[in-house]
């Protein structure tokens, strides 16, 4: 009985790779997971000759088929695991060249584009300067279609780029518009051409940046990078509420102090914005939105206990969110065992501050080098903890 489920479930996974060798780009790739899909298949089928052999009592010939069945499967975990990695690593490949393309067609497109800004410039006007801003501005949107492509399949690619491209061909099309009109106008033709001379040159810069990261990153599709920045910026998210709660506390809430706090809030908000146009992070957007009315608010001068809840509120989201990219579950499935209890000293907890259950004492938020040690269950408590300790009225 225990041969059929294990027959069952290997017949499962070899369907899985066979899956997963169906949406693989690569041939080599491909093959590599389908003739693991067909070992896997020939494990099931001995076991399901040792489970005949079990039941005819044949047991010297059930024995050796299990045998079989095992020495089949021993060597598909390090298979599957070279497949991945070779996937990964044509995956980062791809998204490398195509960005090299990208960065390639930019290039030119900003040579031809200073060109025509040039001209303009000089006072050139009439149906040939037009029909290349037309040509460029075609030229354009294909590598805009190009990147956003590429932004799909890894995180580490910048919505920037993207950005900054639609920017420069909206600015082409005005410019065309302008030397279009009846009454030709040269100087709004000209600036149009310039700016979008200046667009090409922030999406190149993109581009190359992306590039890099690209070449320099461990995964495929940048989802690791995402998270070690998700948790990067949590914690830059708790020394803001940590610095917000202190200044309460002691009562101070000097201007330049409030606006260099802005600034680090509203370049959290910007940085979520980036995770939200990469589509990589749920929730991205609302937490993008609450940093920014943070950040307005601070940039007002209004620093109050509300505004440290709230700041703390999103410290917990981004938590939250961090553990959501890791993917850290509590295995439901795992065996537990018991242990036997030991005599053990004792430890009373002191008495609690009577200032604190006041909500006069100095409590302050745990680091974040002390938090990230926790499991992402722990570290909500603990924050929870400590934000019924800041509580007035002696609630805890």
């Amino acid at each position: 009985s225990q041969e059929q489920q294990l027959a069952k479930r290997t017949d499962s996974l070899g369907a899985a790779l066979d899956r997963a060798a169906d949406k693989v780009p690569a041939d080599n790739t491909r093959q590599g997971l389908q003739q693991v899909a067909e070992q896997a298949r020939d494990a099931a089928a001995k076991m399901r000759e040792a489970a005949t052999s079990a039941k005819d009592g044949n047991q010297p010939k059930a024995k050796e088929a299990g045998e079989a069945a095992e020495k089949a499967l021993s060597p598909l975990e390090e298979k599957i695991r070279q497949q991945r990695e070779q996937m990964q690593a044509q995956m980062r490949k791809d998204v490398s060249q195509g960005l090299e393309r990208a960065l390639q067609e930019t290039s030119r497109l900003a040579q031809r584009q200073m060109a025509i800004a040039q001209a303009l410039d000089r006072g050139a006007i009439g149906a040939q300067p037009r029909v290349e801003e037309g040509l460029l501005e075609e030229g354009t949107g294909k590598v805009l279609q190009q990147v956003l492509t590429l932004g799909g399949k890894n995180a580490l690619v910048s919505p920037q780029a993207a950005t900054a491209l639609a920017a420069a061909r909206d600015m082409m099309r005005a410019a065309v518009d302008a030397m279009s009109a009846v009454n030709s106008v040269r100087r709004a033709a000209a600036e149009q051409s310039n700016e979008a001379v200046d667009a090409l040159a922030v999406a190149a810069f993109q581009l190359m940046a992306a590039k890099e990261k690209v070449d320099g990153s461990r995964s495929a599709s940048g989802m690791q990078e995402a998270m070690e920045q998700m948790q990067k910026m949590a914690g830059q998210q708790g020394q803001l509420a940590q610095q917000g709660e202190g200044m309460v506390q002691q009562g101070q809430s000097g201007l330049e102090q409030l606006m260099q706090m802005a600034i680090r809030q509203r370049a959290l908000a910007q940085q979520l914005d980036r995770l939200r146009a990469r589509g990589m992070l749920p929730g991205a957007g609302e937490m993008a939105r609450e940093a920014k009315d943070l950040a307005r608010t601070l940039e007002a001068g209004r620093l109050t206990r509300e505004t440290v809840n709230r700041q703390q509120r999103l410290f917990k989201k981004m938590l939250d969110a961090g553990r959501t990219l890791q993917g850290e579950e509590d295995d439901q499935n795992k065996e537990r065992r018991s242990t036997t209890a030991t005599d053990a000293a004792t430890r009373t907890p002191a008495l609690l501050d009577p200032r604190i259950r006041s909500g006069q004492g100095d409590v302050r938020l745990p680091s974040w080098d002390m938090l990230q040690r926790l499991s992402p269950d722990d570290r909500r408590r603990v924050i929870d903890y400590f934000r019924r300790l800041t509580d007035a009225g002696g609630r805890q």
